[in-house]
């Protein structure tokens, strides 16, 4: 079945999962061909990439497959984790950014993004922006872990202040 994505991206688990990174390589660039606007291919591809110790063109597919709407946050937290790993904190950062204006759960992320390149003004910005952002959008839901997760990065900003608000919403605290 040579025009099927799902038999090429199994064949690539299988070379994969027995380290023949450029067997896989080779199946999931043909899977990619077949559909290039299948966005879990084009991630898939980048994973094997950077697996395989082929960092520049595992970074290339990697942002260009989540800049085009790919959004699974499993991958995110693992594919951020590589880029942060690799000194390429400004490239994940970028990321986070667009990845933010579609949806703004991954405030947090980019929160701590900014925290972990030093720039902590932007940081806290960024965590003031998330605080508040059910008020000032009211309709959006943000997810309760997030709070959980904001109201440790005010402990390290020492803002106790908004550290209770943030296990307020979180739900952890009720508010007096």
């Amino acid at each position: 079945a040579p025009s099927r994505i799902d038999v090429w991206q199994e064949l690539a688990n299988v070379q994969s999962m027995k380290g023949e990174y450029a067997g896989a390589i080779e199946s999931l660039t043909r899977a990619y061909e077949l559909n290039r606007n299948y966005l879990p291919s084009e991630f898939m591809l980048a994973k094997t990439y950077l697996l395989a110790g082929k960092k520049d063109e595992g970074f290339r597919f990697g942002l260009d497959a989540f800049r085009r709407g790919y959004d699974e946050l499993g991958d995110l937290l693992w594919f951020g984790s590589y880029l942060k790993q690799s000194g390429k904190i400004n490239d994940l950062v970028g990321l986070l950014k667009l990845l933010s204006e579609r949806n703004p759960n991954y405030l947090i992320y980019l929160a701590l993004a900014y925290k972990d390149a030093g720039n902590i003004n932007q940081s806290k910005q960024t965590a003031n922006l998330l605080l508040y952002y059910e008020d000032t959008h009211p309709g959006t839901a943000i997810a309760k872990d997030n709070y959980n997760t904001l109201a440790e990065l005010y402990r390290y900003f020492g803002d106790i202040k908004k550290r209770t608000r943030a296990f307020e919403k979180s739900g952890a605290l009720q508010p007096f």
